[in-house]
């Protein structure tokens, strides 16, 4: 449990990424995360949603850690959805207020429960219809429009890494 920060940019844990090698990084991000698509966001009462400046692409990517915060209720489920009180808020309004919840088996395996969301889930190209489905790293979820890989510390490391050495500028060679 944790009071956490707000979700991170990719480009900023490339940085740290850069900086650190994969053990230092997993000390410093030791759970699984969400690394979401970037996706319209909830701007007023309305029903529309509106990209919010700043562009899209990988640099606007935001990661998530799975993980359950202080002050939320439910302490064996890691609740996801657009209302505040929940433990990982998605503001888009194709999620419902309580979409659903995460949660760690005993041996640590993680995975997700539909809370009967108006606009479905899809876990690895399958509609949950009710019940629970394993989330392991690498796996593609879609709530309601927004979609997202559950990643390991590790593959959060690799993703951050090599979106840093793609972007590092590339010295002129001269002949």
């Amino acid at each position: 449990m944790s009071d956490l920060p707000p979700p991170v940019y990719l480009a900023k844990l490339a940085a740290e990424a850069r900086d650190l090698d994969q053990a230092g990084f997993v000390a410093r991000y030791p759970h699984p995360s969400l690394v979401l698509e970037p996706f319209a966001v909830v701007t007023d009462d309305t029903q529309f949603e509106t990209v919010r400046s700043g562009g899209t692409g990988a640099g606007r990517r935001r990661v998530v850690p799975i993980v359950k915060r202080d002050a939320a209720l439910f302490a064996a489920m890691i609740s996801l959805g657009r209302a505040k009180s929940c433990d990982l808020i998605l503001d888009a309004q194709s999620v419902s207020r309580f979409h659903g919840y995460f949660a760690f088996d005993a041996e640590g395996a993680l995975s997700f429960t539909d809370g009967k969301s108006t606009a479905g889930t899809v876990i690895a190209g399958e509609r949950l219809e009710g019940g629970t489905r394993p989330t392991p790293p690498g796996t593609r979820i879609r709530f309601g429009t927004v979609e997202a890989t559950v990643m390991s510390p590790e593959q959060l490391y690799d993703e951050a890494y090599g979106y840093w050495t793609t972007r590092v500028p590339r010295p002129e060679i001269t002949r």
